[in-house]
């Protein structure tokens, strides 16, 4: 949610005194791979937008969303809607 929210009203911090997107990288990092492109880029690059945004973090938030999806709907003991998409 809080990437979500990142994303949706972005604030832009100097790279020089991250705070909030500090925070994001510290919780997040481990759970996907950076951008292929900000990867292959010379320089150095701040984690949030540059190296968070890309296949691995599209992946992971649509796997978080289905794993979400079915914990809800077995909760509320109802059927669930998702179809399974298989690759």
């Amino acid at each position: 949610m809080r990437l979500r929210n990142a994303l949706v009203h972005f604030r832009p911090e100097w790279d020089d005194d991250l705070k909030d997107h500090r925070s994001l990288e510290q919780r997040l990092s481990q759970l996907f791979p950076v951008s292929a492109l900000a990867d292959r880029a010379k320089g150095q690059m701040v984690w949030f937008p540059h190296k968070c945004l890309g296949a691995g973090c599209a992946e992971w938030a649509i796997e978080s969303a289905v794993r979400f999806s079915q914990q809800f709907v077995n909760t509320l003991g109802i059927r669930e809607r998702l179809k399974r998409i298989t690759t």
